[in-house]
């Protein structure tokens, strides 16, 4: 049986990720909630994060799914170079200070209320800081995994959802930057892998869609052969086969669902 099917019982009994210490932004809702759960099913210990106080009930229940001696959850904004030390001060409590495995799920750049440059802020200082900051407690044989998105990656090639250039923009640039450290990490031992879809249902950037363009939703979902987009549980999955795929270049991209960007006029 192949690494991408690999059931939830059978993570369970088989347990890839035992000893494993992952490093997941984000993890109280969506992507994030399920890429912890799969980790923890497949025996990781997790240090996740989520950003907003009151959302901490929320965030409680995703550290009980996965198990309270499986993972801590940190109330961390990344985008702070004192907030991310709490994750390098969490691993160091442990008895085996390492982080195997860096998972950058935590984005934005739509939020209100927000400076002008938060898109440059959050999605390309506060990954690079991530990686900066935890990069001397990752031992040889770690694995950087970035999630983005197929707007993002071809981003100044396809047209792009309404309101998400900032997004797409600054996601794209940061992708363009971490493939530049490809080489500088691998001779550290540490392989990177890309995470990417169209649209994943379910999450913010979903029912922000929804919500203010619902008409360019139903497009793009008319334009699909299986006529839904891909689930939280699709991409987390993709992202533990690409933790679990040893094998792959560093760099190696893995794509969830349909391609559906359309080029640009």
């Amino acid at each position: 049986m192949s690494k991408e099917t690999l059931s939830n019982p059978e993570l369970k009994e088989i347990k890839p990720l035992k000893g494993k210490v992952a490093v997941i932004t984000g993890t109280s809702r969506g992507v994030g909630a399920e890429i912890a759960q799969i980790f923890g099913f497949a025996g990781a210990y997790i240090i996740g994060s989520h950003v907003d106080p009151n959302k901490s009930a929320r965030d409680d229940r995703v550290v009980e799914r996965v198990g309270r001696l499986q993972m801590k959850s940190l109330l961390v904004d990344i985008a702070k170079p004192e907030d991310r030390q709490k994750f390098v001060n969490a691993v160091k409590k442990r008895k085996d200070p390492k982080v195997d495995i860096l998972v950058l799920n935590a984005s934005g750049g739509l939020e209100k209320g927000k400076p002008d440059n938060w898109a440059e802020v959050i999605n390309i200082d506060a990954q690079q800081g991530m990686i900066d900051d935890l990069i001397d407690l990752m031992p040889m044989g770690s694995k950087i995994v970035y999630l983005t998105s197929e707007y993002s990656e071809k981003y100044g090639k396809v047209e792009q959802p309404p309101g998400y250039e900032p997004v797409a923009r600054t996601k794209h640039l940061f992708e363009q930057r971490l493939k530049e450290q490809i080489q500088n990490l691998e001779k550290r031992g540490i392989k990177v892998a890309i995470v990417s879809a169209a649209i994943i249902r379910d999450t913010a950037t979903f029912y922000l869609f929804q919500r203010h363009s619902p008409e360019w939703v139903e497009r793009i979902r008319a334009k699909m052969k299986q006529k839904d987009f891909p689930t939280p549980l699709d991409m987390a999955l993709a992202v533990n086969y690409a933790v679990l795929d040893n094998d792959a270049i560093s760099g190696k991209r893995y794509f969830v669902g349909e391609k559906l960007a359309e080029p640009k006029k």
